[in-house]
């Protein structure tokens, strides 16, 4: 059981208690560094993404713009598993983010061809 004061953080751990004491400067500190940390793609590059890639005026959701988007996420999150080796939540997110990626490169693929080839080309992946 865990209980928390404002200064201290009390850990049940069965036959011994955990006390930790923490300013509550250094536990907004802590939890601006971890979403600060967190990759989370930005709305700019998000739009600039949709904006190159879109087929028309008013699109934001074709295959192109999801492959495009994923593609991003994928390198953020790729160049994330290189420093932490151990993180197995965020390795499941990529693995699900890689297998959507590669359905919509699929469906692309079977449903027209040449804007395959243009968008693969453009995005530099699949040699």
């Amino acid at each position: 059981m865990t209980s928390r004061r404002a200064s201290v953080w009390t850990f049940d751990l069965g036959h011994h208690c955990l006390i930790v004491e923490k300013s509550a400067e250094y536990a907004l500190a802590a939890g601006r560094f971890m979403r600060e940390r967190v990759f989370i793609m930005n709305k700019e590059t998000k739009t600039k993404l949709i904006e190159e890639y879109r087929l028309s005026e008013n699109d934001c959701g074709s295959s192109e713009v999801q492959i495009a988007i994923l593609t991003g996420r994928i390198l953020e999150l790729t160049e994330h598993m290189k420093i932490h080796k151990k993180d197995f939540s965020t390795r499941r997110g990529l693995v699900a983010m890689v297998n959507r990626r590669r359905r919509l490169l699929a469906y692309l693929m079977r449903e027209d061809y040449s804007r395959y080839s243009n968008l693969i080309k453009k995005l530099g992946i699949r040699h």
